[in-house]
């Protein structure tokens, strides 16, 4: 009896020893998002921190690596599949480094770029459930309040004013049109917004499909913040992804056979009547009226000489195609993970769109003919797996990953992982969709 008792009692000390540590684990992400979102103002504003703080969230991602591994958390066929990629681009790399003269600091540069993130997607899909969504997506719709409001003060400022300055310190924001720059919030370029609020308008639309998950003041609120961030952001990208984001929402609503969620007679009545008087006050703001001529003007310009969409298109379309043409020329070694940086351009002295404008272009050029090919098959594979589980998702019930899915899938398929902010965005979408499209916990509450 005794020794049944000390064994019952060392049993519940491993227990309560895995809780705490899971709970340090969960705040280690929270610490990740936290710098994803923040660390571009810190770098921008706060003198000396640029450089410092351009990689602080890689002890981040290890930490949670170590510690994730360690407990457990994750599929282990997933974790088996990222070790043999991570040996194999550790191997190229070191190969490169004796056999086309990557120097040691661009390699240690791609490594993070290409390994040392991956595994806090892997974490947050095995550890993420209902209550951890909810907080991050409150949290995230109320950080969209005081970001619009920001990036309305960017936009209205000098390009050349001291809210302006670039992630260097010194420098600039993009110019959009008739002088004014694209706001970036508190991110270190328009990149982050561009992510940010189709993100927010997924979790805005996840709080009208789940009927009273979110305060209504929330919800209008955060809509409200991702209407005016579209035309003041003067971003094409932003723009597009959150009208994609709200038809793939009401595409999945009615896939799923929830239309009456939608289309009822009384819930649709309240949307236009809210959502008119939205739209209709917030066209008689100055800020917006101007925001809009600036937009339109940016989209006009973007056209050039052509009149029609066909740089958009080459734009969003181009990739693969760009990606494929380096093969003919590539030899199986590639030309150095992380050369095509800017990272590497500063380090180097060496011209980073010489390897493409767009990421699949860079990373073939980066791996070589024999595993560039892999990577990008395996990016193409691992966005198609979910597309297959947010939809298996949907149909039992939960949309959250297929609200989602449209920033995730872009992501995985297409964006670069070599700038620090696409590259976090990448890795918590994906992650948030994979842990979304798990059934969710029987007994699940939410604690706000």
């Amino acid at each position: 009896m005794a020794q049944s008792g000390v064994l019952s009692m060392e049993a519940d000390l491993a227990r309560d020893a895995r809780l705490h540590s899971i709970k340090q684990l969960r705040r280690l992400i929270w610490i990740y998002l936290f710098f994803l979102i923040f660390e571009g103002a810190f770098r921008k504003w706060v003198p000396g921190l640029s450089a410092p703080l351009l990689l602080v969230r890689d002890p981040i991602a290890l930490a949670i690596w170590i510690h994730g591994a360690k407990l457990g958390i994750g599929d282990k066929r997933t974790w088996t599949i990222f070790y043999l990629f991570a040996f194999s681009i550790t191997v190229l790399g070191l190969l490169q480094v004796m056999g086309v003269g990557l120097g040691a600091l661009i390699f240690f540069y791609g490594w993070r770029s290409y390994v040392l993130h991956l595994p806090v997607a892997i974490v947050v899909a095995g550890i993420f459930e209902f209550n951890d969504f909810y907080l991050v997506a409150k949290r995230w719709m109320i950080v969209s309040i005081p970001m619009t409001l920001l990036m309305i003060a960017e936009y209205q400022a000098a390009p050349n004013s001291f809210i302006n300055r670039g992630s260097s310190g010194e420098g600039g924001q993009i110019i959009g049109a008739l002088g004014h720059i694209r706001p970036a919030g508190t991110f270190s370029f328009i990149t982050g917004p561009a992510q940010f609020y189709p993100i927010t308008a997924a979790f805005v639309m996840w709080g009208y499909f789940q009927k009273d998950l979110f305060p209504k003041w929330l919800l209008i609120a955060a809509m409200m913040s991702t209407i005016v961030a579209a035309p003041v952001s003067v971003s094409r990208g932003l723009l597009l992804t959150v009208v994609l984001v709200a038809i793939n929402g009401i595409f999945g609503e009615i896939l799923a056979g929830r239309a009456s969620r939608i289309f009822s007679i009384q819930r649709l009545a309240v949307s236009f009547l809210v959502g008119s008087v939205v739209i209709f006050g917030l066209l008689q703001v100055s800020v917006v009226q101007d925001s809009i001529e600036t937009f339109t003007s940016r989209w006009e310009n973007a056209q050039g000489g052509t009149g029609d969409n066909s740089q958009l298109q080459e734009r969003v379309f181009g990739g693969i195609a760009n990606a494929v043409r380096p093969l003919q020329d590539l030899s199986m070694l590639g030309k150095g993970i992380g050369k095509g940086s800017t990272v590497a351009a500063s380090l180097d002295d060496v011209d980073a769109l010489a390897f493409g404008e767009d990421a699949q272009e860079r990373e073939m050029n980066e791996l070589g003919s024999l595993m560039g090919p892999i990577f990008l098959i395996g990016r193409t594979l691992l966005t198609l797996a979910m597309i297959w589980l947010s939809f298996r998702s949907l149909r039992r019930g939960y949309s959250l990953a297929w609200l989602l899915l449209p920033v995730a899938a872009i992501n995985v398929f297409a964006a670069t992982l070599d700038q620090a902010t696409a590259q976090g965005f990448i890795i918590i979408s994906a992650g948030i969709v994979l842990a979304a499209c798990r059934p969710p916990v029987t007994g699940a509450t939410v604690h706000a």
